[in-house]
């Protein structure tokens, strides 16, 4: 086991800001020789100042073989870690914080990067110092969560596409909840997130639902859900969500799912006849990739974004899972999804501390989101 510096403590000042949430890229050395292939631990530290509220800071680490001339590019297409600090809630964040990720090295060299996804206006308190160290290990497999046993597995190995459209995505959790696209709304395959592929649907007609009862994937009245996405538009929030809603996905006539609106992301379920549950707003930007974590264990239901505090409502005796669930569209016509699809992660039950620790650093090292 060894240790490498990827870069000191160094101060950044990001107080302009932009207009717009926009992401910047800073090269922090160009190219980093690791030695042999492998894994490892990036260590990314905050040691003063302060990230605001919708910021988040990034230290990334892509492949760079000696004879690519292209490090950008490596950025786009071959990302082998990250760790990221993403303020919430109503708390920035500050003071000394670490952050981890995992690491799997497909080359001997590695560039490291700094993305930073600025507020939506200048922020005079954006100055922070910060470091990164990589801890690298010998004989190591990386981590995914089929040692879970989750219901709903849907990533980039299971998508069916031809002529640039999605026709069928399948289930890697080996049970069978394949979804196939309905008619006429069939998800373009044009969307990608750290090179792999990711449906895209358009808000308009696209669909895809799966042929097995949701029962299969929640069956006991407690679940937890993990989603990345990244919504190309937000719509206006309505109680009801068949209305005005960005569905990622709906079940059983909408008895359960998860949703976008202009205040946020809300999870719901409810039973037969009784008012739907929504939890409180857990802000989100457009046009940014996140990591959506969401959960019910029979009396709260919670939602989490990123890096941020999850937020919770009350909901007991809600548990009507029939019908099937559908990607990216609501019970109602009108509650269609504008945005991209990575990964859905869907476990029947709540899921361990620890473990959901293991599963925030595995999607954020394979998508490159916040965690």
């Amino acid at each position: 086991m060894a240790s490498l510096t990827l870069f000191e403590p160094r101060d950044f000042d990001f107080t302009d800001g932009y207009l717009a949430s926009q992401a910047i890229v800073i090269p922090l050395r160009q190219k980093i020789e690791i030695g042999a292939y492998g894994c490892g631990q990036l260590l990314f530290r905050l040691h003063s100042g302060s990230v605001p509220l919708n910021a988040s800071v990034q230290v990334l680490l892509v492949d760079a073989a000696p004879t690519d001339q292209d490090p950008q590019l490596k950025f786009q297409d071959n990302l082998v870690g990250t760790a990221a600090f993403q303020a919430g809630g109503s708390t920035p964040v500050s003071g000394v914080s670490l952050a981890m990720g995992l690491v799997h090295f497909r080359s001997p060299y590695v560039a490291a990067y700094l993305v930073v996804l600025q507020p939506s206006a200048k922020d005079p308190t954006f100055k922070v110092t910060l470091s990164a160290d990589l801890t690298l290990k010998d004989g190591f497999d990386l981590w995914t969560p089929a040692s879970l046993g989750p219901k709903l597995w849907l990533d980039d190995r299971g998508q069916t596409a031809s002529g640039g459209l999605v026709s069928g995505w399948a289930d890697n959790s080996g049970n069978a909840n394949d979804f196939t696209a309905g008619s006429p709304g069939q998800p373009a395959s044009a969307g990608r997130i750290n090179g792999v592929p990711s449906p895209r649907f358009d808000g308009i007609n696209d669909v895809m639902s799966s042929t097995a009862p949701l029962s299969n994937i929640i069956g006991t009245p407690s679940y937890h859900g993990f989603a990345v996405v990244n919504p190309l538009v937000l719509t206006a929030f309505n109680a009801d969500p068949s209305t005005n809603a960005q569905v990622i996905c709906d079940g059983g006539s909408g008895y359960w799912g998860l949703y976008i609106s202009t205040l946020g992301v809300q999870a719901w379920q409810h039973d037969s006849g009784t008012t739907a549950y929504a939890t409180p707003t857990t802000s989100v930007p457009a046009n940014i990739w996140n990591l959506i974590e969401w959960s019910y264990d029979g009396t709260t239901i919670r939602c989490r974004v990123g890096g941020r505090p999850a937020t919770s409502i009350n909901a007991p005796n809600v548990g009507n899972v029939a019908g099937t669930l559908q990607l990216g569209h609501g019970w109602s016509g009108s509650a269609f999804f504008v945005g991209t699809i990575g990964t859905i992660l869907v476990f029947s039950g709540i899921v361990g501390t620890a473990d959901v620790q293991s599963i925030r650093t595995y999607l954020s090292s394979k998508y490159g989101v916040p965690a």
